[in-house]
């Protein structure tokens, strides 16, 4: 996650908001202490612009997929 908030230029904070979570829970999930629930894992997504899904590829030991752009193609 810290990898891809660096391309996207976002502090942690404005991860949380677009992911629609407190940062205290964003950083409980972080640091593994708290799994994400279905609600977290869609804003997690959402705000690291990931495909659905990657959340889960993620605590499966796989990799996230970024969602293409039309620049992208």
């Amino acid at each position: 996650m810290n990898e891809r908030r660096l391309e996207l230029g976002m502090k942690w904070d404005e991860v949380a908001q677009a992911a629609g979570i407190k940062p205290p829970t964003l950083r409980a999930i972080r640091n593994g202490t708290n799994g994400p629930s279905e609600l977290s894992q869609r804003g997690i997504e959402r705000a690291m612009q990931w495909e659905v899904g990657s959340v889960r590829a993620v605590l499966a030991g796989g990799d996230p997929v970024p969602i293409e752009s039309p620049m992208d193609r």
